[in-house]
């Protein structure tokens, strides 16, 4: 089913640039009370999220608003990433009896269970490279397991599932969060038991520890050619530089889900929505895109935001209205601030 586009105040033109700026919300499907965007193609043309259950996900363009997808391989669609057009999405099936499996769809709409690894019941994608080619996520034990078990993993075509291994040998949960355009760099977390997160960058068949402070550190976003990742160090966001191992602490919000190309615009934030710009610093992301005459409805407030177009321009998240129901967004900005 297709749900009508609201587009809001603040949409304007720019001439330099095919995407228009503005504000839109994609209502949930019928029935559901909330709607969540998780994540944009890098592009910034096509959103993937999901209504509240038992809704389906959903996939969003401008042109055609939000298009649900009907279950497949036996169970609920969960979009969480979409290659460089949009084409191509990954995510997790919800199958009956508690179970879940990473996906990934193809530019045909042909879904692929992406399995899981050996010890383990569970999957999830959450990270695909710009041709769609590589799928990064996690592979667990069930929740109610006593000892849980999780494990990173990097999937192709030809090799399948690939284990990333971990950061020590007592750390028992792994998982990968993102992978960068050619699918060789990939971030993520390495946990023992009791929480002791370690971030890490795997590339080219070698993790490595991204330095945290006091209470852990979790990459959850690299750029397109690897070299900064975002995530969180102790309580605050934090950027890396994945080839030198230095860190930037990003003020204000306390973990950044998605970076653009450059690494110079993060954004994360959760009861309230940041985004920061190197050398410029943070802000609410509502005041950023007021700047530009972009404006969520009235009644509205911007609550979330979980990713970055790769050109810094277009975010995607969740606004509440005013009772307190959830509504994914899209907004975009004329160029970068």
């Amino acid at each position: 089913a297709r749900a009508a586009l609201l587009a809001v105040a603040g949409v304007c033109a720019n001439a330099a640039s095919a995407q228009p700026a503005g504000f839109w919300l994609i209502e949930p499907a019928a029935g559901a009370r909330n709607s969540q965007a998780w994540a944009l193609s890098a592009n910034g043309r096509v959103a993937v999220g999901e209504s509240s259950e038992p809704a389906p996900g959903f996939t969003w363009t401008r042109e055609g608003g939000r298009v649900d997808l009907a279950p497949a391989l036996g169970g609920r669609v969960q979009p969480l990433a979409a290659d460089a057009q949009g084409a191509i999405v990954a995510g997790s099936i919800n199958l009956p009896g508690d179970i879940s499996r990473a996906f990934r769809r193809d530019a045909s709409g042909v879904y692929q269970d992406l399995g899981v690894l050996p010890a383990t019941t569970h999957s999830a994608a959450f990270g695909l490279s710009r041709d769609g080619r590589v799928a990064v996520g996690r592979s667990t034990t069930s929740s109610f397991n006593p000892v849980f078990v999780g494990k990173a993993f990097r999937w192709t075509p030809e090799g399948g599932m690939q284990d990333l291994g971990r950061l020590s040998a007592s750390h028992n949960e792994v998982s990968a969060s993102a992978v960068s355009a050619d699918g060789r760099t990939v971030v993520g977390f390495s946990r023992a038991t009791g929480g002791d997160d370690r971030a890490f960058v795997w590339r080219d068949g070698v993790m490595s520890e991204l330095p945290g402070i006091g209470e852990g550190a979790d990459a959850r976003a690299v750029s397109a050619d690897g070299r900064w990742a975002v995530g969180n160090a102790g309580s605050s966001a934090a950027r890396w530089d994945t080839l030198t191992g230095e860190r930037v602490t990003i003020p204000l919000f306390s973990a950044a889900e998605s970076v653009s190309d450059d690494g110079r615009v993060a954004v994360g934030g959760f009861n309230g929505a940041f985004v920061w710009r190197e050398g410029v610093g943070t802000q609410l992301l509502g005041d950023y895109l007021a700047g530009f005459g972009v404006f969520p409805p009235a009644g509205h407030t911007i609550f979330a935001v979980k990713s970055v177009s790769a050109d810094g321009r277009t975010f995607a998240g969740s606004v509440l209205d005013s009772s307190s129901r959830g509504r994914a967004f899209v907004a975009t900005v004329p160029a970068p601030g």
